[in-house]
């Protein structure tokens, strides 16, 4: 009986990722440095902001944050890891321009903000605010992302087939 179940129970569970910023959102492949367009990380998207909200892509908990606040990894309730990169070459800044607003082991809800980010600041600097979202534990599932384009923070804008 479990055999048939199995076979007739074609419903697919679906990973759910929201955007973590609001602004143009594009296909990793497109983010201006070639480690995350690679996808040497794993794959995902790379939002081109135009708020500095940053918040959280889906239930889970923050699992690290780099000691400059430019990086933080992030695991769901369904156990998907991400990592989100805030800007190009922001390690530079030593944490300058980033207002942490969750910490690690903090529970957070999808579309909570976690961080405050200074995008004039960082383009002051002459700095990319281009921000990568990398799924790191794929496990040779397939990513579909919803929508490309403009997008609002806590939008669901990728799925991933568990």
């Amino acid at each position: 009986m479990a055999l048939l179940k199995k076979l007739f129970n074609n419903k697919k569970e679906i990973d759910e990722v929201a955007a973590i910023m609001t602004g143009e959102l594009k296909s990793i492949s497109d983010a201006p440095d070639p480690a995350f367009a690679q996808k040497l990380m794993g794959d995902g998207y790379v939002i081109f902001p135009n708020s500095g909200e940053v918040v959280a892509p889906f239930d889970g908990k923050i699992t690290m944050v780099y000691p400059t606040k430019h990086v933080i990894a992030l695991t769901s309730n369904s156990g998907l890891e991400v990592l989100i990169h805030i800007g190009l070459d922001t390690v530079k800044l030593n944490g300058e321009g980033f207002e942490l607003l969750a910490q690690v082991d903090d529970d957070v809800k999808k579309g909570q903000q976690i961080l405050k980010v200074d995008l004039e600041f960082i383009k002051s600097k002459n700095l990319l605010t281009a921000t990568p979202v990398v799924i790191t534990n794929l496990n040779e599932r397939t990513i579909e992302i919803d929508r490309l384009g403009d997008v609002i923070a806590g939008e669901v804008v990728l799925k991933i087939e568990k």
